[in-house]
């Protein structure tokens, strides 16, 4: 069956499977609104990246993102090419 399917050019079921993950990541320098935005942008930005929602009292952006399009290595740089450091 999966080989009938695969010469309509339509996908299998574990072809679009997809991991969805989350990490909170603490941002250092994040302190504006325009920060939170910049950020958060930035971070959208990156491919496999889903969504980043940042909390300025808490210096953290939540990330979620496609596991194997984006790794945590993708989100830091992100983050550093947008003037901001990631606390570890």
């Amino acid at each position: 069956m999966f080989r009938a399917v695969a010469r309509t050019g339509c996908r299998t079921r574990d072809e679009v499977v997809q991991i969805i993950k989350q990490v909170i990541l603490k941002v250092d320098g994040m302190s504006c609104g325009h920060c939170k935005m910049t950020v958060e942008q930035a971070l959208v930005a990156t491919p496999g990246v889903r969504d980043a929602v940042a909390d300025l009292g808490a210096r953290t952006v939540k990330v979620t993102y496609v596991e194997g399009r984006a790794k945590r290595e993708d989100l830091e740089k992100a983050v550093a090419d947008a003037g901001y450091e990631v606390i570890k």
